[in-house]
C-alpha cells in the first residue's frame, strides 16, 4: 500500500486559526488537504514557548486532527509535546509522568498558558520581534529545516510567507517545492510605509526583489486572481495557481444582532491597526451623533492598539469561538485603508451573513462580493452606511443574505483548495533551472 502523502509546511505563523485571518487561511487549507489523506506536518520555526508553563503542552484538538506538530527543542507524541528549554531533569520526569497516565488510559494534565514557560534563568523567552519575523531565513533556522527534511522525508515542502522561500534551498527534486504567498508582500510593506515609517527589509523592498526571494519555489499559491498577475509578470520560474480563502458557512442567520451592535475582529497588524485608528477617530464620532446608544465589540489583538476603549467600545480580547460575537453583531466593519490580497474579515463576515461595511480595499478579491456589502471611501460615507443598517434591520437582513449566498456559491472549499490538492498528488513539478537560486541568508543570531 502507497503511504500517504507527506506535506511539510515551514512558518514562523502560529498554526492557531483563532489567531488571525492568515492563520485561519492556511488552517483552512491544511484541513481540507487532511481531509483528503495528505499527511501534514508543520514545523512552528519561532513557536510561543508560553504554551509550555509546566513543561509540556497538549496540542489542542483541532491542531492535532490536521497535523503533525514540530517544534524546535520540544519531543513528544502528536497531541501532546514536552519542552526541553524546562531543563532536562524536569523535562525527563514530566514525560515520564505523562506516559504512565497514558497507560493508565488517563488523559495528561491540561496545560494552560496562564504564565510563562521557564527558561535557565526563570525568564519566559521573549517573542520574536516583528522585524525577526520578515527577516530571512537564520542559519539555525535552515539547519533545522534540513533535519527535519531528513525525517519526515515528504513529497512536497511549503513555505508559508515569501521571506521563508530560501528555506526550500533545503529540498532537492524531485520533492515538490512551494510558497503560501498570502499576498504581494512589497505591495503591502510599500503602502504601510507610506502612512506609518518604517524600515523596509532589502529583500522585500520591490517586486522584482521579492521575485528573486521566491526562486527556489516551482509553484507559488496566491489568494486572489490579482496577486497571481503579479507573480506572473516578475517571477520568471515558478508556477502561480490561486487558492483564496474558503468560506465555511454557520448555517442560515438566525437573528438580526443586538440593537445597534457593530463588530470588528482583527488581528495585531499594521493594516488593522491604521483602520481602526481611522474608524474610532474620524467615524466613530460622526456614527454616534446619528445612533448614540451604538456600542462597538472588538475581537482580537488589534485591540491592544487603542489602549483605553473611547465611551461605547469593548475590547473583548482574542476570542476562542467568534460565532456568538457575529450572532450578536448587527453589523461587521472592515475600516481597511491599505493592504493587499484577500480579507479574510470580510470572507467571515459574509459566511456569517452579517451585513458588512467596508471600503474598496476590503473588496479586494472579492469581486463576488461586490453587490452584498456596503463599500464606502470617506469617512462620512462609512458613518452613514453603518448607521442606515442600524436603523433598518430589513436592509442589513438582505445584504447579509446576499453576501451569505456569493460566498458560499464562489468560495467552497473543494472550489478553493482542489486544484492544489490534485497538484500535491501528481508527479513531480519541473524542477527549476540549476544555478538561479543563490537566495542569500543570515547568520545565526
Amino acid at each position: 500500500m502507497k503511504r500517504p502523502d507527506r506535506l511539510l509546511v515551514l512558518s514562523r505563523h502560529t498554526p492557531d486559526p483563532g489567531h488571525d485571518g492568515a492563520s485561519a487561511y492556511l488552517y483552512d487549507m491544511l484541513s481540507y488537504l487532511a481531509d483528503r489523506g495528505t499527511e501534514v506536518h508543520f514545523a512552528w520555526l519561532q513557536p510561543d514557548y508560553g504554551l509550555f508553563p509546566q513543561g509540556d503542552w497538549r496540542v489542542p484538538r483541532n491542531l492535532s486532527r490536521v497535523m503533525r506538530l514540530h517544534l524546535p527543542k520540544t519531543f513528544g507524541l502528536r497531541w501532546i509535546l514536552f519542552w526541553a528549554g524546562a531543563g532536562p531533569l524536569r523535562t525527563f520526569a514530566k514525560s515520564t509522568q505523562s506516559l504512565r497516565q497514558l497507560l493508565k488510559r488517563r488523559k495528561p494534565r491540561p496545560s494552560t498558558a496562564a504564565r510563562p514557560a521557564p527558561t535557565a534563568n526563570g525568564a519566559a523567552p521573549a517573542a520574536p520581534a516583528v522585524s525577526d519575523w520578515f527577516s530571512l531565513p537564520r542559519e539555525h533556522e535552515h539547519r533545522y529545516v534540513r533535519q527535519l527534511v531528513r525525517r519526515v522525508r515528504p513529497d512536497a515542502v511549503m513555505a508559508n510567507f515569501a521571506w521563508l522561500a530560501p528555506l526550500l534551498e533545503e529540498v532537492t527534486p524531485p520533492t515538490r517545492r512551494l510558497v503560501l504567498t498570502h499576498d504581494v508582500a512589497a505591495d503591502r510593506i510599500a503602502q504601510t510605509r507610506r502612512n506609518r515609517p518604517t524600515e523596509i527589509p532589502a529583500h522585500l523592498a520591490s517586486r522584482e526583489a521579492e521575485a528573486r526571494l521566491l526562486e527556489p519555489a516551482d509553484l507559488l499559491v496566491a489568494i486572489t486572481e490579482e496577486d497571481a498577475a503579479v507573480f506572473r509578470s516578475v517571477c520568471r520560474q515558478p508556477r502561480v495557481i490561486v487558492a483564496p480563502k474558503a468560506a465555511r458557512s454557520p448555517g442560515p442567520r438566525e437573528s438580526d444582532g443586538e440593537v445597534g451592535r457593530i463588530l470588528f475582529v482583527g488581528g495585531m497588524n499594521p493594516p488593522n491597526i491604521e483602520g481602526l485608528q481611522w474608524f474610532l477617530t474620524q467615524v466613530w464620532p460622526l456614527l454616534l451623533q446619528r445612533v448614540p446608544r451604538a456600542t462597538l465589540y472588538i475581537c482580537g489583538d488589534v485591540g491592544r492598539s487603542i489602549g483605553q476603549p473611547p465611551p461605547g467600545v469593548i475590547w473583548r480580547g482574542r476570542v476562542e469561538n467568534l460565532e456568538p460575537e457575529y450572532a450578536d453583531a448587527a453589523v461587521v466593519i472592515a475600516p481597511l485603508l491599505t493592504g493587499s490580497g484577500m480579507k479574510i474579515k470580510v470572507v467571515d463576515a459574509a459566511s456569517h451573513g452579517t451585513a458588512c461595511v467596508t471600503t474598496p480595499i476590503g473588496l479586494q478579491g472579492l469581486e463576488c462580493l461586490r453587490d452584498a456589502v456596503a463599500c464606502v471611501e470617506t469617512a462620512p460615507e462609512f458613518a452613514t452606511a453603518v448607521a442606515e443598517l442600524l436603523e433598518d434591520p430589513v436592509k442589513r437582513r438582505q445584504l447579509g443574505q446576499a453576501a451569505q449566498t456569493a460566498i458560499l456559491a464562489n468560495l467552497s472549499s473543494k472550489k478553493c483548495y482542489e486544484r492544489l490538492g490534485d497538484l500535491l498528488r501528481t508527479e513531480p513539478l519541473p524542477a527549476s533551472s540549476p544555478g538561479v537560486h543563490a537566495v542569500p541568508t543570515l547568520g545565526s543570531p
